[in-house]
């Protein structure tokens, strides 16, 4: 099993690796992937928006995330969707960049 997730109320990453002894390039990933986002939660709301907006504009493949499919929770509202899907297209870029995907 193989996961990662932030808790922004408790500010904590927890990763599910398949082997701790022999981590992937994929646990690689979602460990820099989770550690994005309590990062952009330090940015204002004003730097959070603007970063939605730049990352809005480009594509996946721009980004570097082409077939990525984020999780995102049901029942947020359509300005919420939209804020977590940008944050989670930020960190999945980033942390492609980051290894070298």
């Amino acid at each position: 099993m193989k996961f990662g997730m932030y808790d922004n109320a408790q500010q904590l990453v927890t990763l599910g690796l398949a082997d701790v002894a022999h981590p992937t390039r994929e646990n690689f990933i979602y460990l820099l992937h989770e550690g994005v986002h309590p990062l952009h939660a330090s940015l204002s709301p004003e730097q959070q928006a603007m970063m939605h907006s730049v990352i809005e504009q480009l594509s996946d493949g721009k980004l570097g995330i082409e077939g990525f499919v984020p999780k995102l929770e049901p029942g947020m509202s359509r300005a919420q969707q939209s804020e977590v899907l940008q944050e989670e297209r930020l960190a999945e870029s980033m942390a492609k960049a980051t290894v070298g995907f």
